[in-house]
């Protein structure tokens, strides 16, 4: 029974050692008020500097030269009233840059789960919200690039049997 007891004693300690680590590395990602609740978002820019280059090419599917030629066309594609950047977003708010980050994160095999929930450190408490953000990024380069394959989709999808042919054509 001793052995048993000390095992578990071992056990718990690693286990609250782990745990402690954790909430020590997400500590550079945000504030905690009294009683545990975050303050604000996470700054993107904290997070992109303490991500490694090999780390955040895995995740995101590109360089972090690449994702911030990303923002700045989106940016000056939709506005900066659309967009919000970092520097004009409200604390209480999402930021366009973490808006696109995710998106891109759940096209590279991320899970909505990343992001929802008590141990996340972007604070969005809904799946829902991990979505509309998803639609909305989407409809952002939608708006903002021409993507070939889905100018014919459209195109098959209006309903009028000219346009369809075209876009059969086309493929």
């Amino acid at each position: 029974a001793e052995l048993e007891m000390a095992t578990l004693d071992k056990l718990t300690r690693e286990y609250l050692q782990t745990q402690k680590y954790n909430m020590i590395s997400r500590k550079s990602y945000f504030k905690v008020k009294k009683h545990g609740v975050i303050d604000k978002f996470p700054s993107w820019e904290e997070m992109m500097f303490d991500t490694k280059d090999a780390i955040f090419t895995r995740k995101f599917r590109m360089t972090k030269i690449q994702f911030k030629e990303l923002r700045r066309r989106l940016l000056l594609s939709i506005g900066e009233t659309e967009f919000k950047p970092e520097i004009s977003c409200p604390k209480h708010q999402i930021c366009g840059e973490l808006r696109l980050a995710i998106t891109l994160r759940l096209f590279a095999g991320g899970s909505y789960l990343d992001f929802v929930g008590a141990l996340s450190s972007t604070n969005i408490a809904s799946v829902g919200t991990i979505y509309t953000i998803l639609n909305t990024v989407m409809e952002w380069l939608d708006n903002s690039f021409e993507f070939e394959l889905i100018s014919m989709l459209k195109k098959f999808g209006s309903g009028i049997a000219t346009e369809k042919a075209e876009a059969i054509k086309s493929l």
